[in-house]
């Protein structure tokens, strides 16, 4: 299990995205070019950090103007203020990984690498249920690598966006529906369900 989650994190860490300048400096931490390859090239990946970035920055779920700009074309207008299309949960959860990275003066990598400790919490949940259910450490190493790089799990780590987070919902769905039914495993599925 440690070999299996030391390979996934040495691999997958390696795509997180940000840029470092040529001062050594983290430019993405405070610069939203959206230019190819950097980690607001996605405009669901930018509207839910701006989203993220209201919510600690100013307590609200309204963008300012800064934050607009960064979310278009994932926002609507109501009354003057801005909203996001999407729904909040990725933006919440990314919250303590944001403040966090605010400490360090690097809250856009720490949001996104939020996605990529899930994706590799997921891995992990892929082996435990493969060894589980077959009980050979080579088919679950095997299939917890080929869920990070055999699928397109490993470009959903480097963004910010719900797929793992539904993923990691699922997988704990079919770990606790593989135990004996009770009614407080019934109500995790049913509150794993729904949050998912």
């Amino acid at each position: 299990t440690t070999f299996t989650l030391l390979c996934c994190l040495l691999l997958v860490v390696v795509v997180v995205k940000g840029d470092i300048n040529d001062n050594g400096v983290l430019s993405n931490q405070e610069n939203y070019k959206s230019i190819l390859g950097g980690p607001f090239e996605s405009s669901g990946s930018s509207s839910r950090y701006a989203l993220t970035e209201a919510i600690v920055k100013r307590n609200s779920y309204t963008f300012n103007e800064s934050e607009a700009a960064l979310a278009t074309p994932d926002l609507v207008s109501h009354n003057g203020k801005y909203f996001s299309i999407f729904a909040p949960g990725v933006s919440m959860l990314t919250v303590p990984f944001y403040w966090l990275g605010s400490i360090f003066r690097a809250p856009q990598l720490t949001s996104f690498f939020a996605t990529t400790i899930i994706a590799i919490i997921n891995a992990a949940l892929i082996y435990y249920l493969v060894y589980r259910i077959v009980g050979g450490r080579i088919p679950a190493f095997l299939a917890s690598f080929i869920f990070i790089f055999g699928s397109n799990a490993l470009t959903y780590a480097a963004t910010l966006t719900q797929h793992h987070w539904s993923i990691l919902c699922l997988l704990l769905t079919v770990i606790t529906t593989a135990s004996k039914p009770t009614i407080y495993r019934n109500i995790l599925v049913g509150f794993l369900y729904g949050l998912g």
